[in-house]
Formats: C-alpha cells, sequence, structure tokens
C-alpha cells in the first residue's frame, strides 16, 4: 500500500489532467449504421477502485503508444482499462476486449488493436508500469533457503516484472552473497550475485549468465552507480557496464532498492578482449582469493578475473601467471624510473594513455574514494588499459577523509594524494596516478579529456535529475525498510533527514567540483 505522499501527488494530477467518465464500449452492432466509424480511441485510463486508485487515471495516447506509471497500482498482472471511441471493435491478439471488462497482465506489452466498420485498423502498444515505476526483481529460492555464504550458490528462480518495455522475464539459476567490506562487515542490507542457467537478456541488454544485485547501503541518493556509469560513457572510458534500479524482493520480502548491474568479466558485450588477454584487480582483499600476485616495486597485490583462477584456468608459476607478473613489474619499474618520462624508456610504452587519462578524468572529477582498481591487457601484444569503472560509493562528499586540513571536501586531489599519504597509499590500494600527474605528457592527456567532456557537463547534470526522478517512490520505500537517513555509520561524512537533501548535496558538490577541478588541471 502506498503511502499518504503518493496519493496526493496523484490528486494535484487530476487536477491539471482531468478525470473522464468510465463508458464501456460494447461489441459492434451486427447490423449497418451510419458512417464508417474510426481506428482511433477518443478516451483510455485506468478506471478508479483497482489498487489504491480513487480516481480514474489517464492514459494519453500518443503516435500509437501508451507508456504511463501509475503508482498505486501494485500489482499490473490483471488490470482492467477503459477505452473509448467511434470503433466497431477492439481486439487483443484477435480477442475482443470490453471496455472496464476485460483485463490484461501489463508485465508485457499489449497491442490494442482498433477496428472501423469497414475492416481498417489500428495498433496502439500500451505499456503500464506501476507501483515505484522501476522493474521488480524476485528471487525465489530452493525450499526458501536463506543465502548466507558468498562462495556456496542456493538454486533460485529469478522473476523480472513491473517491465513492461521489455516483458516478463522468469528463468532459474543460483544465487550467492558478494561483495567484500559490503558483505562481511556490519552492513544489513548485503549485496549479491545471479548466475543463471543459461544466459539472459536482463532490460534489453546483451545476455549473459552473471548478474551483480548491488546494495549501495552506504549511498543514501542511491545515484552514485548511476553517476558513474553515465559519466563514463559520456567520457568513452573502456567497457561501460549497463545497469538498472530495480525493486528486490527475497523470497517475496522486500529488501529495498537495489542496482542490477553487468558484472566485470571477459565477453563481448561486457569486456570484450580476446582469449590471450588479461583482467585483473589491484585488490585490498586478495587474500581472500584463489590466486594472486605481489609487484617487486610497489608491492601492490593483484588478483585475476581473466583468465579465472577460481576455475583453474591460471595457476601459480604457469605461463599467464609469469607473463602479467612481469609485465606489471616492468611497468612499475619504468613509471618509477629516473626515465619515467621518456616516450620510448618510461611507463608510456606500456599503457594506453587515453584510457588512464579517461579513467582519471571520470574518478577525479566525482572523487572517488576508494574505487575497485581494475586492469585490462586486451591481448599479449596490447597496452594497458584502465577499466572498466567499479564501486562509486565513496563518491560525491559521501566519504571524504579530509587532508592537510582540508575544509571544502569538493576540493583537492580525491584518488591521487601525495605519494606519502598515511592511509590511501598503503596495502593493495596502488596509487600510480601521483607519479603519472608528474608528467606533463599525461597532464596533457587529462587535458584532452576534460575539454572534450566539459561542455557536455550540463547535459550530463540534467539527466542526472532525471534520473533522481525515477527514484521518487522507491527511495520511500527503501528508506522505510532501511532507516538510515539523518544517521552517521560506517564512513559517512554527512547525513541528511531526507533523500531530496541527499540528491541535492550530490549534485551540489559535482558543480563545486567541476569549478575547482577545471582550475586544478590549469593550474598543474
Amino acid at each position: 500500500m502506498k503511502g499518504t505522499f503518493r496519493i496526493q501527488r496523484l490528486v494535484l494530477f487530476f487536477v491539471v489532467a482531468g478525470v473522464v467518465s468510465c463508458q464501456k464500449k460494447e461489441n459492434p452492432l451486427p447490423f449497418p449504421i451510419e458512417g464508417t466509424g474510426s481506428t482511433e480511441l477518443s478516451a483510455f485510463y485506468i478506471p478508479a477502485g483497482q489498487g489504491n486508485l480513487m480516481e480514474d487515471f489517464p492514459c494519453p495516447i500518443t503516435d500509437g503508444e501508451v507508456n504511463v506509471f501509475c503508482p498505486l497500482i501494485d500489482d499490473i498482472s490483471s488490470l482492467v482499462v477503459c477505452f473509448d471511441g467511434d470503433f466497431a471493435e477492439v481486439t487483443v491478439n484477435g480477442v475482443p476486449q470490453r471496455s472496464g471488462k476485460s483485463s490484461q497482465n501489463f508485465n508485457n506489452p499489449v497491442v490494442y488493436t482498433v477496428s472501423d466498420y469497414e475492416g481498417n485498423t489500428k495498433d496502439i502498444t500500451v505499456r503500464i508500469k506501476g507501483a515505484n515505476g522501476i522493474p521488480r526483481l524476485d528471487v525465489f529460492t530452493e525450499n526458501q533457503a536463506p543465502v548466507l555464504s558468498k562462495t556456496d550458490y542456493v538454486p533460485c528462480t529469478v522473476r523480472l516484472s513491473n517491465d513492461p518495455v521489455h516483458g516478463l522475464m522468469e528463468a532459474p539459476g543460483k544465487i550467492r552473497g558478494r561483495g567484500n567490506a559490503t558483505w562481511f562487515g556490519d552492513y544489513p542490507k548485503k549485496p549479491y550475485k545471479i548466475k543463471f542457467d543459461e544466459k539472459q537478456a536482463l532490460f534489453g541488454f546483451d545476455g549473459n549468465r552473471d548478474w551483480a544485485v548491488l546494495a549501495e547501503y552506504t549511498d543514501r541518493t542511491l545515484l552514485r552507480v548511476a553517476y558513474l556509469r553515465e559519466l563514463e560513457k559520456r567520457v568513452g572510458v573502456p567497457y561501460p557496464l549497463e545497469y538498472r534500479h530495480v525493486d528486490f524482493y527475497l523470497n517475496s520480502e522486500y529488501l529495498g532498492t537495489y542496482i542490477v548491474s553487468e558484472t566485470v568479466e571477459r565477453a563481448k558485450s561486457r569486456v570484450n578482449i580476446g582469449e590471450d588477454g588479461f583482467i585483473f584487480e589491484c585488490d585490498w582483499y586478495y587474500s581472500d582469493e584463489p590466486l594472486w600476485f605481489t609487484t617487486n616495486t610497489k608491492h601492490y597485490n593483484f588478483t585475476f578475473q581473466y583468465p579465472e583462477a577460481s576455475d583453474g584456468k591460471i595457476v601459480r608459476g604457469d605461463a599467464n601467471y609469469e607473463f602479467i607478473r612481469r609485465k606489471m613489474n616492468d611497468f612499475e619499474a619504468a613509471l618509477y624510473g629516473s626515465n619515467f618520462k621518456d616516450e620510448n624508456l618510461g611507463y608510456r610504452k606500456f599503457i594506453d594513455m587515453e584510457s588512464f587519462a579517461k579513467w582519471y578524468v571520470v574518478h577525479e572529477l566525482l572523487r572517488i574514494q576508494d574505487p575497485n582498481l581494475y586492469f585490462t591487457l586486451p591481448s599479449r601484444d596490447g597496452k594497458l588499459q584502465m577499466a572498466p569503472d567499479w564501486d562509486p560509493e565513496w563518491s560525491l562528499g559521501n566519504a571524504i577523509l579530509a587532508q592537510n586540513g582540508e575544509n571544502n571536501y569538493w576540493e583537492g586531489r580525491g584518488h591521487t594524494p601525495a605519494p606519502d599519504a598515511p592511509y590511501w597509499d598503503r596495502g593493495g590500494n596502488c596509487r600510480y596516478y601521483s607519479r603519472m600527474i608528474q608528467d606533463p605528457a599525461f597532464v596533457n592527456a587529462v587535458r584532452a579529456e576534460w575539454a572534450k567532456l566539459k561542455p557536455q557537463l550540463p547535459d550530463f547534470q540534467q539527466e542526472m535529475r532525471d534520473i533522481a526522478q525515477t527514484l521518487i517512490y522507491t527511495q520511500e520505500d527503501n528508506f522505510t525498510r532501511w532507516k538510515v537517513l539523518g544517521k552517521y555509520e560506517s564512513v559517512i561524512l554527512v547525513a541528511f533527514d531526507t533523500w531530496s537533501q541527499e540528491v541535492l548535496y550530490a549534485e551540489d558538490f559535482l558543480a563545486k567540483r567541476i569549478t575547482w577541478f577545471d582550475s586544478y588541471l590549469s593550474s598543474l
């Protein structure tokens, strides 16, 4: 049941839109009538009395389509609609429809065919979203078994509904926990990984068996993944991963607003590299993985995404292992050597400079404090790329550990502190950029990427406001389930009492960060 807030919004909508009465059109008469009729509908709407609707809900027809979101309808699997006009007949898949009587399952697009008395027809494709306006993800585990491990999968059935653009999806698979601190820490809202038995094309994305279900517990905007993914698309960071917000239910228990995301893996539509390529991560939690290596110069620890150590496709000491270990050792030696700025002797011969510059722009602009650091080698003959991007939860002022008495949190280098920074330059979190930024060639590469991005930023900022609008209802339910607004916990720097305040804080942070970053690049 939806709250008073939603009802008030709908009352305002009806004051503006007006209400039409439900005149039910019966089947056409069996004898001739004056005129030929029409293939147009003069009205289409959801009548009051369904769900929590107290008034008829208009559904405008535009260019032969109806696309509406009705937040007071929880169940769209058997919904009755009304329509009116001077038609002869209205059918769905050849079955006559009665206004105010016939029901349809709107979890899939429904095509209404309107006929006149001369046999002419016109199709109207109707898509209706209910509840929070975003897709609903249900996972039903076998025998309702709990999901307690990030290594052991539990068999399940997965259902995606309330997504009439792409249709209802239901498929078998298995689920387990995922993440490091987000799984083992004190966060009660846990992330998951789903592996389908067969490839599934969720939300119209390319088919894959593996999908992440991200909780984003410490992100009270619920938007920071969207900020990262949409910005990296504009910048052109290699291998951008797709995502969608969902209402997530596990064994019919509502767990909140989550993000379904493509995973980091070698695949044509994800990280599209050759069979002789590599995907690896500078990993703080390396000791939890089956295989890792440590570099000689900086003693950073790396784990493998491809080839897959967990499946035995790479083992310590084999040709793949030794190749990438030597590659990273040679890269570090060149980067921290006396000739590191030399085009032929320094680090530049090892890396795809453009991808490193793009990554830098995205992460500095959003001030992402603790991302997952993925590196990709497209092939043995290729150059290292800094991609794909992952984990922006600690960004846009959500988690700032101020350095050197810093007070203005939108200022200062975020991911690339001074080499002697006590917190961020330790353990498994490598910081190559603090060295690269000393090279004028790298600075120029960053400036070139910034020059391309800067004119797009007003559109990007508006895009984020538009995405925020799609979460108005789901956030209400999420923060009823997880009462974290206004509370300081974990790494949270600021805690506002409302979601809207959180969203405005992130928006304001970015605006100030843009000004600072532009000035900072000019000073280098």
